[in-house]
C-alpha cells in the first residue's frame, strides 16, 4: 500500500511537471500572436471566460484573474492575444525557435503582490477577513456571483 501511495506521488509529479513544459501552438492574426482558449485551458491551467453582457475576456491561472483585451471569435473558437494574456496575469512568453509555439512561465507570488492594487475595471483579488463571529470568509468563496464591497471607515 505505502508503495503504492509513492507511486501515485511520483505520476502526479511527472504529470504535473509535463503539464508545465507543454507548449501551446500560436495562430498569427494581422502580425499579432494567439493561442486558442481551449488550449490555454487543456495546456496551460489558464481559463479564459466571458464576463456576462460584455466583449471583455478574463485570464484566471491559479490566484491570479484578470481582464484581457482584444481577443478574437473565429467560429467556436476563441483567440487570445500572447502579449495582453503574459502582461494580465504577470507571465512570460516562452516561444520555441520559430515562434509557433509558446510556454507560458508565472513568476512567484512575491512578484505578483508586487504588481499594486486593482484598479478601476480590474477584477478584485481575492482577500480574506475575519466576521464578526471570529470566522473568515474570502471573496473566492462567492465564485459565480456577484459582490458588492461596501468598504467604509468610521473616523
Amino acid at each position: 500500500m505505502k508503495e503504492t501511495c509513492w507511486l501515485l506521488l511520483i505520476l502526479g509529479a511527472v504529470v504535473a511537471a509535463h503539464a508545465k513544459d507543454a507548449m501551446i501552438e500560436t495562430k498569427e492574426r494581422a502580425g499579432r500572436l494567439f493561442v486558442a482558449a481551449a488550449d490555454l485551458s487543456k495546456d496551460a491551467d489558464i481559463a479564459i471566460k466571458s464576463l456576462p453582457g460584455q466583449k471583455q475576456m478574463v485570464a484566471c491561472s491559479r490566484d491570479r484573474c484578470a481582464v484581457v483585451s482584444g481577443s478574437l471569435r473565429e467560429g467556436d473558437e476563441i483567440l487570445v492575444p500572447v502579449k495582453e494574456l503574459t502582461e494580465a496575469l504577470g507571465a512570460m512568453a516562452q516561444f520555441d525557435e520559430k515562434g509557433q509555439r509558446v510556454r507560458f512561465e508565472f513568476s512567484s507570488q512575491a512578484a505578483a503582490a508586487a504588481i499594486g492594487p486593482a484598479r478601476l475595471g480590474q477584477l478584485a483579488p481575492d482577500f480574506r477577513l475575519v466576521k464578526l463571529d471570529g470566522g473568515v470568509v474570502s471573496l473566492s468563496d462567492f465564485h459565480g456571483k456577484r459582490v458588492l464591497i461596501n468598504s467604509w471607515a468610521s473616523w
